[in-house]
């Protein structure tokens, strides 16, 4: 395996390939991590993704990693959302820089993610009509709901947020165009594989089995492209067998 630390403009990434297929055209994945983590630490997803056959792109988000500017966690937790929808774009300039370089497969691109790399899937899902399948681990596609149950919260523990009513308002806006919640008809019946944990509190796993149901007509022709897995045990963490099946579920639809 072949793991090269590449930039594009401003962006850092990790490139894996298998030996030798490094310049290859290959099925794709954008891997996305999650928040306070860095590309660094999805390379289990990576490797397990190379070993079938695909060539898998792990990007730093802003704030994280090499990226890191010495933020406090609360500090990062107010530029959550900005972070997610920067990293919406970012995952399209690299996906346009790969194509220019005449490594993807039109048909054979996949975005996945875990936590805050989840978050983003879902807006890169509601944006980009190149994706070819994806995966979300203890992810939200409700971002305007998500993102009220986060103030929410911060007002319950009495932390005044350094925004004005004005920002926060555009913010929610914003978050609209995104937001693939308020229009699942542009999945396009995409393959998609959802994992959560129902005992997760930090993003609610209640918005998942929400939109779940709401999937259930979508792909009520094609089931075999929608898969559901809630771990009742599970709180914000991804087991080993549930990482697994997740790269099974790239290499079903993009390589197979």
């Amino acid at each position: 395996m072949k793991v090269h630390l590449e930039h594009f403009e401003s962006i850092p990434y990790l490139h894996i390939t298998k030996d030798g297929q490094e310049n290859d055209p290959l099925p794709t994945v954008f891997f996305l991590h999650g928040f306070q983590s860095a590309k660094e630490h999805n390379l289990h997803y990576a490797y397990n993704l190379a070993m079938r056959g695909m060539r898998v792109i792990l990007p730093e988000a802003r704030l994280h990693g090499e990226r890191d500017e010495q933020y406090t966690t609360f500090q990062m937790g107010m530029e959550f959302w900005p972070t997610v929808l920067q990293s919406i774009q970012e995952v399209g300039t690299l996906y346009e820089h790969l194509n220019e370089r005449g490594l993807l497969i039109e048909g054979k691109i996949g975005v996945g993610g875990t936590s805050m790399g989840a978050i983003t899937t879902y807006g890169c899902l509601s944006m980009y009509d190149w994706i070819s399948a994806a995966v979300s681990m203890m992810g939200s596609a409700h971002y305007e709901k998500l993102a009220r149950g986060q103030i929410r919260y911060f007002e319950k523990k009495g932390m005044e947020l350094p925004l004005s009513k004005e920002t926060i308002d555009q913010l929610l806006e914003n978050l609209t165009t995104y937001d693939l919640s308020n229009d699942l008809t542009r999945l396009n019946g995409r393959p998609l594989f959802i994992w959560h944990g129902e005992e997760d509190e930090i993003v609610p796993f209640e918005l998942t089995y929400v939109l779940v149901d709401q999937l259930q007509s979508l792909y009520e022709q094609t089931p075999e492209r929608l898969l559901f897995i809630a771990d009742e045990e599970r709180g914000h963490s991804v087991p080993r067998k549930a990482m697994i099946r997740s790269t099974e579920w790239f290499a079903e639809h993009l390589v197979n």
